[in-house]
């Protein structure tokens, strides 16, 4: 009897503790050195001033479905080359382009497009402090989304 009693509340416990972990939350991406970025729909408002002299500082994205959803790879080389790469994604079908713009330390604004192959890449030259990566997907139905809004640092060696 003891041994029912004793089953019966593991499998509470557990029941009880898989329910605590089943719930859903807003996700937002990570910045490493090599991020992968989920693509976020531009939502039509428009991203909060930034301060003076401040053309660094990100601006949030929006969530997008996971139809629609894409990944891109970005990276600084040791020369401060800003490296993005295309991976797919379940989106991967409905991009047609996407519009990378690099905002330097330095003030300047460097821009290319990339393709919408898997493992396009493009390289642009950035400097060897911290930068701002802006990448926007244009989409087959007109629209464009806002897929990545970034700082990149210069990597150093070691």
């Amino acid at each position: 009897m003891h041994s029912k009693t004793a089953l019966s509340l593991v499998f509470f416990l557990f029941a009880l503790l898989a329910a605590g972990c089943t719930g859903t939350s807003n996700l937002t991406p990570v910045t490493t050195p090599t991020p992968v970025v989920t693509a976020a729909p531009i939502s039509g408002t428009t991203a909060p001033a930034t301060p003076s002299g401040g053309d660094l500082v990100p601006s949030p994205t929006d969530v997008v479905l996971a139809s629609r959803s894409v990944s891109l790879n970005v990276e600084k080389d040791y020369l401060g080359k800003v490296i993005v790469t295309f991976q797919g994604g379940s989106g991967n079908g409905h991009v047609n382009s996407f519009d990378v713009t690099v905002k330097r330390a330095d003030g300047q604004v460097v821009t290319d497009k990339l393709g919408a192959d898997i493992g396009d890449v493009v390289t642009l030259q950035g400097t060897k402090d911290t930068d701002r990566v802006i990448i926007i997907a244009n989409m087959d139905d007109g629209r464009s989304y806002k897929i990545i809004d970034m700082l990149s640092r210069f990597r150093t060696l070691g």
